[in-house]
């Protein structure tokens, strides 16, 4: 239940600090034993406990998102994000039916997000009307003016398996991300449907763990960061983009080598 209180303390704007670290999956091990006696991790279906997320990163025709952040400390994300789950490792991911609209802004380490949640359906109609429907909270109204203002579009999806964790009030999360697929763009999935996006255009190697606390972090979570150096400017939509660059023309010289995270 713990999971569902934290999941809801986010349906709204939120602000607080994140940070990135790429780990082996030794030195992820060796950083979730030094702070386990502060976190538990949140299982979403105890009948599939294992979970994935499928991210479609929306951007415009300028790719404007993308370039965000090349020249400074800021930079923005639209995005429509899922969930899928299985039994167990050897089993096909499904969908769960949740389905969010996000706007995601970064000035350096401080983050704002919204998210609005909806059907899988609605969210697509959102975004394919460019925000041209009834505004029914003060979250949508958000997002679609921004829909309206910039009209983007899907352009690359992100899949991987997610291990989330947080400590007991949720003011910390750490998220574990692994088997990172950069994929062609989906459209938003009915509950019970495949997960996994058909058209992969790379892979990340090494594991991704993020970190989101309010405020400063708490002095066992310092402790163990200390000697972790963040992985600065790291963004699973840039390594996207890139990956789509290797195969497509993108406008303004956009066509870039991927990093060197990034394998066929």
């Amino acid at each position: 239940m713990a999971a569902f209180a934290c999941l809801g303390l986010r349906s709204r704007w939120t602000s607080e600090v994140e940070r990135k670290l790429v780990m082996t999956r030794s030195g992820v091990e060796r950083f979730l034993d030094a702070v386990a006696p502060w976190i538990h991790e949140e299982i979403y279906d105890a009948a599939r406990p294992v979970a994935y997320a499928r991210t479609t990163y929306l951007d415009t025709d300028r790719l404007e998102y993308f370039r965000s952040g090349r020249t400074g400390s800021f930079h923005r994300r639209l995005r429509i994000r899922e969930y899928a789950s299985a039994q167990d490792l050897a089993g096909a991911p499904a969908l769960t039916g949740a389905c969010f609209l996000e706007l995601k802004e970064n000035a350096g380490p401080l983050r704002h997000k919204v998210r609005f949640a909806s059907t899988p359906d609605r969210i697509d109609q959102i975004v394919r009307s460019h925000g041209e429907l009834e505004e029914s909270t003060a979250e949508l109204g958000l997002l679609a003016r921004r829909l309206r203002a910039d009209r983007p579009t899907p352009r690359v999806t992100t899949w991987y398996r997610r291990s989330s964790f947080a400590d007991a009030d949720c003011r910390v999360r750490i998220t574990v991300d692994s088997g990172i697929e950069l994929c062609g763009p989906v459209s938003p999935g009915a509950a019970g449907s495949l997960a996994e996006p058909p058209t992969v255009l790379g892979r990340v190697d090494g594991w991704i763990v993020e970190l989101k606390h309010a405020g400063q972090p708490p002095e066992w979570l310092a402790r163990a960061v200390s000697r972790l150096p963040p992985a600065r400017g790291l963004s699973k939509f840039a390594l996207g983009m890139r990956a789509m660059a290797a195969i497509t023309t993108l406008p303004g010289g956009a066509r870039r080598g991927a990093r060197a995270l990034v394998g066929g």
